[in-house]
């Protein structure tokens, strides 16, 4: 009995050193497991947070370029609006345009047909133009001469329209056909009967010239048969004088008795 009494409490001491010698080897173990536990435990989540801030910092990336090309679209909606309404109006005007245009073309390709009918009768109309003044009564010789000069030249212009060349051979004709009814003067050197006078010529209309000198001494007309001045005296000296005096505006219109030559070659 007192042996197996002493032998169950040698074993219940050997017992109790086991696990004295247990918990005193095992407590250091544990805590050495326990921080390293803890150390990777705050790696692993300032790993999540990082990883976390990077995906906000995405989000919010990604929300502002969105919000961005949602903009970007409202825009182009409203500028696509705006365009189309400005279409909407200016479509009309469009097809005016395109109406006048096809016109305009028309009348292009046929001008070529009209432009070699009507230069040759501008060509013709100028000649004859310049046989009248020719053959008319011999006042501002040079002028008239210096506008059929001038007329040919824009008939041989190829950079003047049509409409401009004949408008320049109507103007000449107008001012040609002005002189019929109108009252001119002139001062001049005239030779009549072989001697050089100093007069003021005086034309009415394209009916008559007549001269009258300075003194009063000696008047006359121009013969258009014999192609000179004829002297008639002083007889027609005062109505002359009121003549030129009427056509540079220095005297009101009035009845005049004046020479009117009657050859077959004065114009009518």
């Amino acid at each position: 009995m007192y042996g197996a009494r002493n032998t169950w409490a040698v074993m219940a001491a050997f017992s109790v050193v086991l696990v004295a010698w247990g918990t005193a080897t095992a407590a250091p173990v544990e805590v050495a497991l326990s921080d390293n536990g803890v150390a990777q435990a705050r790696q692993l989540a300032l790993r999540n947070v990082t990883a976390a801030q990077a995906s906000q910092r995405r989000v919010v990336a990604l929300d502002d370029e969105t919000g961005k090309l949602v903009a970007d679209y409202r825009a182009v909606l409203r500028n696509t609006a705006e365009l189309d309404a400005y279409a909407a109006q200016v479509q009309p005007l469009l097809q005016q345009q395109a109406q006048q245009l096809a016109a305009l073309k028309k009348q292009i390709a046929s001008q070529g047909d009209l432009g070699r009918q009507l230069l040759p009768l501008m060509l013709q109309m100028t000649d004859s133009l310049a046989q009248f003044v020719k053959l008319d009564l011999p006042f501002l010789v040079d002028e008239r001469a210096t506008r059929i000069a001038h007329l040919r030249a824009a008939l041989a212009d190829g950079k003047l329209s049509l409409a401009d060349q004949f408008q320049r051979l109507a103007q000449a004709y107008q001012v040609e056909a002005g002189y019929g009814r109108s009252f001119g003067t002139t001062s001049q050197t005239l030779e009549v009967g072989g001697h050089q006078r100093a007069v003021n010529v005086l034309r009415v209309g394209r009916v008559a010239l007549l001269y009258v000198t300075a003194d009063g001494s000696d008047t006359g007309y121009w013969d258009a048969a014999a192609k000179r001045w004829v002297s008639l005296g002083g007889d027609y000296a005062r109505e002359i004088r009121e003549g030129v005096r009427i056509a540079r505006g220095d005297l009101a219109a009035t009845p005049l008795l004046l020479p009117m030559p009657t050859a077959p070659g004065a114009a009518k």
